[in-house]
């Protein structure tokens, strides 16, 4: 029972950081659409809004006794989950935005733009934690490791997909055949291998990193 209120506690915790930080990311591109009588980084909102549907996502398939319960759902909600989960770390490449106008100072928009992507980055991590709690109720640690680890790599290859092609979360259901295409084309490109391999690198150490710091916590508040 401690355990199942402990978890509810951080949870709460957790949605009433990412609002914070999500108020302030628009207070700041407010500020800024004042100051340059420019709305450009408004498409942030957005972005930052597909980077919450997998935290929506995996929330509803934690909370769900229906999903929960049935296996079929369960692998139908990871496969949606996984994918707009690149959504979330995308915001991470909107740094490339950086530097293109001079009515505001670039550090002002560096701070709008890391404020973004850091938002979008928790909402991304939150997810993998969620995630990993569902998946290990269900399937045993090894396998549960394979998916995790799996679900960063598809990420950085989604990531790419959006950056660099354009594709979004939607061509799925509006645009599968360019899209699978467009997959199937991109695994022999040299490029894209680096891009997947390095940035999923990345993912993976930050999520190791952070899932590090998160043990260290409970074991520290158990302890007290």
């Amino acid at each position: 029972m401690k355990t199942i209120h402990f978890y509810l506690q951080t949870k709460k915790r957790e949605f009433l950081v990412l609002s914070v930080l999500s108020l302030f990311c628009l207070s700041l591109l407010i500020i800024r659409a004042k100051a340059s009588n420019s709305t450009f980084f408004f498409f942030l909102i957005w972005n930052l809004f597909l980077g919450f549907l997998p935290y929506c996502i995996s929330l509803m398939m934690l909370y769900s006794i229906r999903i929960r319960n049935n296996r079929w759902y369960r692998v139908f909600g990871l496969l949606v989950w996984l994918l707009f989960l690149p959504n979330s770390f995308y915001l991470l490449t909107d740094f490339f935005h950086l530097n293109k106008f001079n009515s505001v100072p670039v550090w002002f928009d560096l701070m709008v733009v890391s404020s973004f992507s850091l938002t979008g980055f928790l909402f991304g991590i939150f997810s993998l934690f969620t995630i990993e709690k569902l998946i290990r109720n269900h399937y045993s640690a090894s396998i549960s490791k394979i998916i995790l680890l799996t679900s960063l790599y598809l990420t950085a290859f989604g990531i790419y997909l959006g950056r660099y092609l354009r594709f979004n979360s939607w061509d799925v259901l509006s645009n599968p055949i360019e899209l699978l295409n467009s997959c199937i084309n991109c695994l022999f490109i040299r490029d894209v291998q680096n891009f997947t391999l390095g940035f999923g690198t990345f993912l993976l150490v930050i999520y190791f990193v952070a899932t590090s710091m998160k043990k260290m916590e409970t074991n520290n508040l158990k302890i007290k």
